[in-house]
């Protein structure tokens, strides 16, 4: 049902998170020519042509495919409100660990190899997914309120 709010919503969750899948979305110089980036893989180093892993974590991509499934299954839950609101709950938490995630990496980088950030607009979308997560349950709440009281006036 397109006109409700919090479809829109879990739309650009889903958008921003398959974004995150391709490509770095945080980039890090180091010394010399040394670049890191932070991607689906986890926490890669290039030195001009070498690509190695130097930190690479399960965590990552899993909440890099869940974030898109769980808002895509939100989205397709709108007959049951309550449900639907549960998802998107538990939608916002796991935006959340990708937050946590996103500034682990980023002090991982900065503490142990040294590494300044490279500002993108990548690096944003993590918190902007949490911050669509969370307009949707509030557009969830909205709805059940405006159910309840069509419920009081019969």
């Amino acid at each position: 049902m397109i006109q409700r709010i919090q479809t829109i919503w879990l739309s650009l969750c889903t958008i921003l998170s398959l974004f995150l899948m391709k490509g770095p979305f945080l980039r890090f110089t180091g010394k010399g020519q040394e670049i890191c980036n932070l991607g689906f893989s986890g926490l890669t180093s290039s030195n001009g042509d070498l690509n190695r892993i130097v930190s690479g974590s399960i965590a990552t991509p899993a909440i890099l495919i869940i974030i898109p499934a769980v808002s895509l299954l939100a989205i397709f839950l709108y007959r049951n409100r309550n449900l639907q609101k549960i998802t998107v709950i538990a939608l916002i938490f796991v935006s959340a660990g990708l937050c946590f995630a996103e500034g682990y990496f980023w002090n991982l980088a900065a503490v142990k190899y040294n590494c300044l950030l490279l500002p993108g607009i990548k690096m944003a979308f993590p918190p902007v997914i949490m911050v669509f997560a969370i307009l949707a349950c509030l557009g969830i709440r909205k709805d059940e309120k405006i159910v309840r009281s069509y419920d009081r006036l019969r």
